[in-house]
Order: structure tokens, then sequence, then C-alpha cells
């Protein structure tokens, strides 16, 4: 089943993992410059793969997608996807995942064309002919966890710079995906897409661990 989502604005803006109270941007001459990339996506699902060097196949989430570009003018995609748990974990894209395990998902659907985190990235040409089929691999996280959420961002030029009534310490992440924590008196907010799973219960009531069911989505300001 797929996913097509509308442009809405959330009532909340997230900082990292932080979320503030709602604010209200001004309108401005420059929202007719601005432009949103249409995204399809499928469940988000899970996989083991052998990789080389650990004796037992390793448990990956990955979400597969298509992007197209119907704003009227070519585009530059550049996809910034994080999950992040409700036990405290965060997780990027593409980060401690080995390239066998894009290969095993790239098999697995017979998709000659899908690309991965790095590969995808760049211009976007308009129409539904250029679309491109993407997958964001995540390695696994504390099983423990009852609430999944992942941001994807790259899908819109939307920004605004937000002076915080306090400083906030927010989590930065390099191009290496490393992170750093950085105190910040503002900061700018950009619409990313937040897409929120819980694990479904088995016929005994208890979560499966290996399966999460999407239960929310919403344009957010992170």
């Amino acid at each position: 089943m797929k996913y097509r989502l509308a442009a809405l604005v959330s009532a909340a803006v997230v900082v990292g993992a932080l979320v503030v109270p709602a604010w209200t941007a001004s309108d401005s001459s420059d929202a007719l410059n601005e432009w949103e990339l249409t995204i399809d996506l499928e469940p988000l699902a899970s996989i083991r793969v052998a990789v080389p060097g650990e004796k037992t196949p390793q448990l990956f989430w990955f979400l597969r997608y298509t992007v197209s570009n119907h704003t009227g003018d070519d585009q530059i995609f550049a996809p910034d996807v994080f999950l992040y748990t409700d036990t405290g974990d965060i997780v990027r894209s593409g980060k401690d995942v080995p390239p066998v395990v894009f290969a095993r998902i790239k098999s697995s659907y017979n998709d000659p064309l899908l690309k991965d985190q790095i590969s995808i990235g760049g211009k976007l040409l308009q129409g539904e002919d250029n679309a491109k089929n993407g997958v964001a691999i995540f390695s696994n996280f504390d099983p423990k966890a009852g609430t999944v959420e992942i941001f994807f961002g790259g899908l819109s030029s939307y920004a605004e710079t937000l002076t915080l009534p306090v400083p906030v310490t927010v989590t930065e992440f390099d191009i290496r995906g490393r992170a750093r924590e950085v105190e910040k008196t503002e900061i700018q907010l950009n619409r990313t897409l937040r897409l929120k799973y819980r694990h479904p219960l088995d016929p005994n009531g208890k979560p499966r661990d290996n399966e999460l069911k999407l239960v929310s989505q919403e344009w957010v300001m992170r």
C-alpha cells in the first residue's frame, strides 16, 4: 500500500528530538519561490542480512519510496533521514549499514533502478518519467522501543529562522554522521516529513519486534 502525503503544516516544531510550542510564520512574497517534492512511501520493512564478519544475520530496517518533481523547475534532491525511538536511540539512514544490505534489498525487489541514500541525491528533473526510486536503510535499534519516528528532510525548500526564548542544546551531525552537542540561541527550521510507527501486537498481546505499523504522518518544522 502506498501513502501519498498532502502538504500540511504540523502544530509542533521539532528541534532534533526536542518538541517546542508551535509558532506561525509571517506571510512573505518569498513563499512564491518555495517548492515541495512529491513522495510515495512503501511500508517500513525489516530484513535480516548475513554481514561479513558477523556470526549471525543482522536485522536492518528500510523504507522504500518514490520521489517526483512537479514544482515547475528542476530541483536538487538531498535526502536527510533520521530514525528516533522513545527509548533514546537516534539512527541516521545509511550509518553502519554495509553495502551488502542495499544489494540484498535491491535484489529482493528486482528493482534495477533502486538507489541508495547517496546515489539518489542530485538534480531531480520534472515529471513522473523522471521520478526516482530510493530506499532509506537503518541499522537495528532498541527492541524495547514502543514508538519509532522517522524524520524525512530534503523534500521542501520551506525554512524559517527561529529565535529561541532560552538557549537549547541540540544534536548536530557532520557529513560523516558523527554527532555533537551544540548550544543554540537561534536555529533554522526546515519543513520535514514525520512518520510515526508502533509495533503491532501478536495474538498473545505482545509487540512484534520485527514489524512496525504506520500510525500517523505529518509535516513539522525541524
